[in-house]
């Protein structure tokens, strides 16, 4: 039960180190709109606690997935353009050669 304890202690103080200050504004800002004050707040279990961070981990998960997929789409784009460029000066370097080459051949 204690290393239990200790293991939602570690996990909710490293959660209170990653959590922005924008969220944290945003959450007081809601509990003093509705006027929860702290001794107006219940307890929650330890399963909803859980709860709770296992969703928390889950939407870090999906949004890191998300950031590393939209990198992924931009590298993918960028070496795509610069194929395309290559290409584009290929292309021109064989027009040079062949009118180059047409020169050539009509003198």
């Amino acid at each position: 039960m204690s290393e239990e304890k200790n293991d939602l202690d570690q996990t909710k103080q490293e959660l209170e180190n990653s959590i922005d200050p924008l969220t944290k504004l945003l959450v007081s800002d809601v509990f003093a709109k509705n006027n929860i004050t702290e001794d107006k707040k219940r307890n929650l279990t330890e399963g909803q606690k859980q709860a709770i961070l296992d969703m928390v981990q889950n939407l870090q998960k999906q949004a890191n997935e998300f950031v590393e997929r939209s990198n992924q789409k931009k590298l993918e784009a960028l070496e795509k353009e610069k194929a395309e460029a290559q290409t584009k000066r290929r292309r021109r370097t064989t027009l040079r050669e062949r009118v180059k080459q047409r020169k050539t051949d009509q003198e």
